[in-house]
């Protein structure tokens, strides 16, 4: 029986083993993440397992390793890692204590756009104060793009079937490679030139290493700066680029893009509809209230009497002027009578005196008397005059001077050929007289019909 190991036995053995295999104390090992769980103590403890999946390994981060790690790791994460292979003897399980941890391929690419985000986000640049509105009804855009693949002809079929009167310019240009980024800050500072009215940046999917061009920061601060409204459609519903967030607008797709740079004409032409009968609408209205007004204005008893408004205001006149000389006679004689009972009162000693004084009192009123009636007769006229002008204004024998003619039927004004029916007879005034005139025929317009 002693050639038998106890489980305790060879799980040591197992572990004195590992500890002293010079190829298991420093391994370097790539891999996904998995099960990643951040304990309370400090220490991480996930998973590592190929593309594939079929093979998992145990990784354990202690809080001072940790602290030498540059990003948070989560699952889904591509890393590198630098440890050695270590057996837990209790459970008999083996797995590997990390020393270092990098993010490896779209990790790394991820780890710095996200620094990217958070340096430009600082700046300012992602607010919304600085997006500028997307013009309605555009005239002209530029699109920088590869003049080769979908991207262009999705965006062209889309604007053609939207919008067809739009001026489309294409810059071609590099969207994926070392040189595209420099390439491209130097097409949509041309584009920004054109003074077009709207600007589409656009890339079909790809991976994110294709992508890269679109998080270059010298390409985000020229489109950032941009006085042309700008629109990105780079990658994938699911892509983001850094240029997306500095943008004035981002779109999932190109055609996306090319429908929020441009209005459906069917939208346009039923506003263009709606505006007509709008103003269809309003017109007649006021032309049926200017026809109420013209209607009323000619049944007005001075219209169709204007001498009235004058006469009237002539016998007024003379009655104040009647009323007003009765007033003056009868003072004067009032006055006369005190004068000649004074007369007979006054002894012969005073008599001049008192007759030089009655005199100079006597031409004192009169000259009031003068004043008085030259003052009212003045404003009567100027009351007159006004009067006679307005009505002058509003006259009908003002139109007719203007080469038009008024015609009555009996004592109404004939205003359309309806009111009038063969064999009657009508009177055409003119501005130098009048005709009377049998009818002979009428004829309607169809417009009255």
């Amino acid at each position: 029986m002693d050639q038998y190991l106890t489980v305790t036995a060879l799980s040591r053995y197992i572990e004195h083993k590992f500890d002293h295999d010079p190829h298991l104390q420093q391994v370097y090992v790539k891999g996904e993440l998995t099960s990643v769980k951040h304990h309370n103590s400090g220490n991480i403890y996930a998973q590592l397992k190929d593309q594939e999946g079929q093979n998992v390994i145990n990784i354990n981060v202690f809080r001072n390793a940790k602290e030498r790690i540059e990003f948070a790791p989560k699952d889904g994460d591509e890393v590198l890692i630098l440890g050695r292979v270590n057996v837990y003897s209790p459970h008999s399980k083996y797995n590997i204590i990390v020393n270092q941890m990098s993010l490896s391929g779209e990790g790394i690419l991820m780890q710095k756009l996200e620094a990217l985000k958070k340096k430009f986000e600082s700046l300012g640049y992602f607010d919304e104060k600085h997006k500028k509105p997307i013009p309605r009804l555009p005239e002209h855009i530029v699109v920088v793009t590869s003049s080769t693949g979908s991207v262009i002809q999705d965006i062209n079929r889309t604007l053609s079937r939207r919008y067809p009167l739009v001026k489309v310019t294409l810059i071609n240009t590099l969207v994926q490679g070392s040189k595209a980024a420099k390439q491209l800050v130097e097409h949509v500072k041309i584009a920004d030139r054109l003074a077009a009215d709207i600007v589409i940046v656009a890339r079909g999917g790809g991976s994110m290493e294709d992508l890269w061009c679109f998080n270059d920061e010298q390409l985000a601060k020229t489109i950032f700066e941009m006085n042309t409204p700008v629109i990105t459609a780079i990658g994938h519903e699911t892509d983001q680029t850094l240029v997306d967030f500095v943008s004035d607008r981002t779109t999932s797709t190109p055609t996306a893009a090319a429908e929020v740079a441009s209005k459906d004409k069917e939208e346009i032409f039923n506003y263009l509809k709606f505006c007509e009968d709008n103003f269809n609408y309003y017109m007649n209205q006021k032309l049926y209230q200017y026809n109420e007004s013209v209607n009323n204005l000619t049944q007005h008893p001075f219209l169709k009497n204007p001498s009235a408004l004058y006469e009237k205001k002539i016998m007024q006149r003379d009655e104040q002027e009647t009323l007003l000389n009765n007033l003056i006679r009868d003072s004067i004689r009032q006055i006369t009578a005190k004068y000649e009972t004074s007369i007979e009162q006054i002894n012969v000693s005073n008599l001049t005196r008192k007759i030089e004084q009655r005199k100079y009192l006597l031409y004192d009123m009169i000259e009031k008397r003068n004043n008085l009636v030259n003052s009212s007769v003045t404003f009567s006229k100027h009351q007159l005059k006004e009067q006679m002008i307005t009505l002058h204004n509003v006259s009908p024998l003002k139109i007719i001077d203007r080469g038009f003619t008024l015609t009555e039927k009996g004592n109404q004004v004939v205003k359309d050929a309806s009111m009038i029916k063969q064999d009657d007879h009508i009177k055409t005034t003119f501005r130098d007289g009048f005709v009377l005139s049998q009818v002979y025929e009428v004829n309607h317009n169809d417009k009255s019909k």
